[in-house]
């Protein structure tokens, strides 16, 4: 009874939208602040409705922090399941024709049913309302929550995109439909380098005229949670491959600064602590106030990156820049089959992680950089339209 009273409320919002098309559309934010891989995806998003004609509207749940990005955007915060649920989904459909959920790593309930549910509580309302709704480009991990998979699967009218092929066979098997196959709306992210990176660039740039190699290096907390002696095997890598490759340099890079001591803040300050007495000026650390975008600027002037977030991956294959990665939850082996890559030469999962298999994958990307780079050049316009689907449809411009 209380969902049909719902309907009833909304149902009125059906004819609140001009019929010129103006309007506006809601970008439902995956998380709290702190992600730049999260903040990539809301920007590519916000730029890529507004260049449609329509208000980008930025949805988070109370206590979360924003996400900063660079569109003009109107921002709202919901209370997720609380008394004023019915007031906001009407506010916010007497505004908006489209609504996008990104999914990204949260939408198969990996990490908790919360914010799922809160996708899924919004759909029904704003549906309800005519409100076209479209769940964002999303992982599917070995071990989703199968019935938030089902759950999303039985809103015929929601559009769904998986991000890579592994995650629409898994979505497909767990609940017999096939979603759309799109890729992750972060390749959509536009670069800009600002005024607080410009030494970074300034370092890459001196590496490479030394003769040498700049190479991004990032581990997140995932590695931290494997046990002790992770980091240490990490760091007792990079020493070695650096006393062999005496030109050579690593960046430091920070994706994700939520959680205990900052998230990678606190893994790369740890990093520079071990390694820069020894080898000085060839270790630089990403400015703590970086942003996704000028992540993805300096990303396309490395040699390579070896990663631990899916997030700078992408930043890193949206400048063609030939990547190595710690995988977890088997969310990566989707990411390289966009690009037609095999994820087993460049990655490694993490309870095998030791200082001669990273030192051995740094040997890999240096011996293939090149022929890397230009496959993935080749692959990039299809993977950057594949991004472009769960927009394609909204408003009435070009994108």
């Amino acid at each position: 009874m209380k969902r049909l009273a719902l309907r009833a409320a909304l149902a009125p919002l059906r004819i609140s939208h001009p019929p010129d098309g103006r309007g506006a559309a809601a970008i439902f934010a995956p998380a709290s602040g702190g992600s730049l891989g999260d903040q990539a995806m809301v920007d590519a998003t916000a730029r890529r409705i507004a260049a449609r004609g329509l208000e980008p509207i930025v949805v988070q749940q109370e206590n979360w922090d924003p996400i900063p990005v660079r569109s003009n955007v109107l921002r709202l915060v919901s209370d997720g399941f609380g008394a004023g649920f019915a007031a906001f989904a009407y506010r916010l459909a007497s505004r908006c024709r489209h609504a996008i959920f990104i999914g990204a790593d949260v939408a198969d309930g990996v990490y908790g049913p919360g914010t799922p549910r809160w996708f899924l509580r919004m759909t029904d309302a704003l549906t309800a309302a005519g409100v076209d709704c479209r769940l964002g480009p999303f992982s599917v991990s070995e071990t989703p929550n199968e019935q938030v998979l089902r759950d999303f699967a039985a809103r015929a009218a929601l559009k769904i995109y998986a991000r890579d092929p592994v995650s629409a066979r898994r979505f497909e098997k767990h609940t017999g439909r096939r979603p759309d196959l799109a890729t992750d709306l972060a390749f959509g992210l536009v670069p800009e380098l600002t005024a607080c990176c410009v030494p970074a660039a300034d370092w890459i740039a001196a590496r490479g005229a030394a003769g040498g190699r700049a190479i991004g290096v990032n581990i997140s907390t995932h590695v931290t949670r494997q046990g002790p002696g992770k980091v240490e095997a990490v760091a007792d890598g990079l020493a070695a491959w650096l006393r062999d490759h005496k030109e050579d340099g690593l960046l430091l890079m920070h994706h994700d600064v939520r959680g205990e001591g900052g998230g990678d803040l606190a893994l790369s300050r740890d990093l520079a602590a071990r390694l820069a007495p020894e080898f000085g000026q060839r270790i630089d650390r990403l400015p703590e106030t970086a942003s996704a975008w000028d992540v993805k600027a300096l990303a396309g002037d490395l040699d390579f990156v070896f990663t631990g977030r899916m997030h700078l991956a992408i930043a890193a294959l949206g400048r063609a820049t030939p990547v190595a990665a710690l995988v977890y939850q088997g969310k990566f082996e989707g990411l390289f089959q966009n690009f037609g890559l095999d994820a087993a030469k460049f990655c490694t999962d993490l309870p095998s992680m030791t200082a001669e298999r990273v030192t051995s994958l740094f040997a890999e990307m240096a011996a293939r950089a090149d022929d890397v780079r230009s496959h993935v050049e080749a692959r990039l316009p299809e993977v950057e339209a594949l991004s472009l689907l769960p927009v394609r449809e909204i408003g009435t411009a070009p994108a």
